[in-house]
């Protein structure tokens, strides 16, 4: 019957004939290599970054004189007559007025 000791001193023992693992001398220059050939093959051209910004651009100063436009022509007085006009349901704005 083992005891607990034993199978401590057993693990103990296994220990003893370690040795230090080896390390290859050119393990860091590889690590980064790969880190900066993942790098630029990810990378976006140049180009492409200016043609996106110039259409995110464009679509933002479109977007805003839309809204522009229709705050302009659509001048809303009261919180129901915006309900009557989207045709929202504004049963509980008519109790407060």
């Amino acid at each position: 019957m083992k005891t607990s000791s034993d199978e401590i001193d057993k693990t103990l023992s296994s220990l003893d004939d370690l040795a230090r693992a080896n390390d290859n001398p050119f393990l860091f220059a590889k690590i980064q290599h790969r880190m900066q050939a993942t790098q630029t093959q990810g990378a976006i051209p140049k180009v492409w970054q200016v043609v996106g910004m110039s259409l995110a651009m464009i679509l933002l100063v479109l977007n805003m004189l839309t809204l522009w436009n229709n705050l302009d022509t659509k001048a809303v007085q009261s919180g129901s007559d915006l309900g009557t006009e989207l045709g929202i349901n504004s049963g509980i704005i008519s109790i407060y007025e």
